[in-house]
């Protein structure tokens, strides 16, 4: 089965699979033909992390399916790199009741967490109970823009988690005396 991979940085490829080959043997074919070394990559497939003792077909993985492929590349320390801490704007699709859009100027070195913080700040929704998505994939809290490719006028969706918290049990106490004429 053929399996499409979308990296934050470069290009999307296609990787022929099996069925039950293991998440890290589909990362050892990354490494083969894409060169990006099996401790630097991580596969998120509908918003959640795969296991590398999982295999494909126990993932619900099926043939064309789209992995988004994050990469985590060591610097070279001998090449100076000038951090681009460009700002960008940002329009966050708040998925509630008034359908609002939220215009959000960061730069691009800030984690996903800053943004929920940022949206925090502005609107009073509880970080943990917000879930930020982009292109129908869940993003993580500790990557960075960049680390996402969003550049200007990128759009994330918003939706808050509403967790089903039960009451605590109402306890009453009552103190029955008996008394024995």
């Amino acid at each position: 089965m053929d399996l499409f991979f979308y990296p934050t940085k470069g290009c999307s490829f296609a990787i022929e699979v099996g069925y039950f080959d293991t998440i890290l043997e589909v990362k050892e074919k990354i490494q083969k033909y894409q060169g990006i070394p099996i401790p630097k990559q991580t596969l998120i497939f509908k918003g959640n992390i795969l296991a590398d003792d999982l295999n494909v077909h126990y993932s619900n993985i099926l043939d064309r399916s789209h992995i988004q492929l994050v990469t985590d590349f060591e610097p070279n320390k001998n090449v100076v790199v000038k951090l681009d801490h460009q700002k960008i704007k940002l329009l966050l699709k708040m998925s509630t009741s008034t359908k609002s859009v939220i215009l959000l100027k960061v730069d691009v070195t800030v984690s996903l967490r800053m943004v929920k913080e940022k949206i925090h700040e502005m609107k009073g929704i509880q970080v943990s109970k917000l879930i930020l998505r982009a292109n129908g994939l869940k993003l993580i809290d500790h990557y960075r823009l960049q680390d996402y490719g969003f550049s200007d006028n990128s759009e994330i969706d918003v939706s808050i988690r509403f967790d089903a918290i039960a009451s605590p049990p109402t306890i009453t106490t009552s103190s029955e005396s008996s008394v024995n004429n």
